[in-house]
């Protein structure tokens, strides 16, 4: 039995199958950090998720995705280990190591038997389900002029990918026939090559990383403090226990000022989509496992009624792999 919705929207708090959606977010959590933890891999919450293990000791109510990350020099192996580790028939390790035709310059874990499909994002063939963002983390040069090449760099390198893989077009028609050049090249080697434009630039010891960006606008605000970054803390998340920067509280202030501020109510959503749907014949017994931890404290009777239990959903065996992967823990 499937549950689905065809038309743009996003997705808010008042929105029941948000917790859906963070229980399959949490159990994979779960996964990457007992896999980080068996491969003393160190990693850390960050950017939005990081917010909401402060503010809220959860998600934010209406966020749609986790965003973690690790250094470069772990990124790999961190990547390798999930793959072997992993339980395929529900989750998929997607990054552009095991599949150039992706147009992110980092990984997601995702889960299978779900859509989640951006707005613009349509045509795009592989998988596109709830996710977990892993981000590897790259030195940035002290220096402004160092941060602008190291950006010109980077955009230099991506966006041809973005040309051959989602078909992107520049507004400027030089830029553009610059990037349809470079495009020509197989997409494996276009992601070595951009890979690369963000290593050669800053040094071990510099004041700035970067979790990779994607695109023009959220550059700058991928910007991370190293000296927030040289350790990490366990901080309650969704009832379990999860890495966080040390600095944390820096870090949080650099990211969002008063980060205890909450936003306007109109900007309280999370992605803009095309495509929604969890397969809830597949999905039932981690959503009976997690949902628990997932839900806000005291909710509206009328929401409590429209999102259900995950008792009262369709079951399915015991030996269903997302089940067995996920646990109950």
């Amino acid at each position: 039995m499937k549950k689905q919705h065809n038309s743009g929207f996003s997705l808010t708090a008042a929105d029941p199958r948000i917790h859906d959606i963070h229980a399959i977010q949490l159990a994979m959590l779960k996964i990457i950090d007992q896999v980080c933890q068996a491969e003393n891999i160190p990693y850390f919450l960050l950017f939005g998720t990081l917010l909401g293990a402060v503010r809220h000791q959860g998600f934010i109510p209406w966020d749609d995705d986790i965003d973690l990350g690790v250094w470069r020099k772990d990124y790999d192996r961190l990547l390798s280990a999930l793959q072997t580790k992993i339980q395929k028939e529900a989750f998929e390790v997607q990054s552009a190591e095991f599949e150039p035709l992706l147009a992110v310059p980092y990984a997601k874990l995702r889960a299978r038997h779900t859509r989640f499909v951006e707005q613009g994002h349509e045509k795009l063939t592989f998988n596109q389900g709830i996710f977990v963002d892993i981000f590897p983390l790259d030195n940035v040069p002290d220096s402004k002029l160092g941060q602008k090449l190291q950006q010109v760099d980077f955009f230099l390198h991506y966006f041809p990918i973005r040309v051959k893989n989602e078909g992107y077009r520049s507004e400027r028609k030089w830029l553009q026939r610059l990037y349809d050049s470079r495009a020509q090249k197989n997409p494996a080697v276009l992601w070595q090559t951009c890979r690369r434009s963000m290593q050669r630039w800053g040094k071990p010891d510099s004041q700035l990383c970067i979790a990779y960006p994607s695109a023009r606008v959220d550059y700058d605000s991928s910007y991370l403090l190293r000296q927030a970054m040289q350790d990490t803390v366990r901080l309650p998340f969704c009832g379990s226990l999860f890495a966080v920067p040390a600095g944390w509280d820096e870090q949080l202030k650099q990211l969002f000022g008063d980060y205890q501020q909450l936003p306007p109510p109109d900007q309280r959503h999370g992605h803009h989509l095309s495509e929604f749907y969890i397969d809830y014949d597949f999905w039932a017994p981690v959503l009976e496992a997690y949902l628990p931890a997932v839900m806000p404290p005291a909710e509206p009777p009328d929401a409590q009624t429209a999102s259900g239990t995950a008792a009262n959903r369709t079951a399915v065996t015991a030996t269903n792999p997302a089940a067995q992967e996920a646990g109950t823990s």
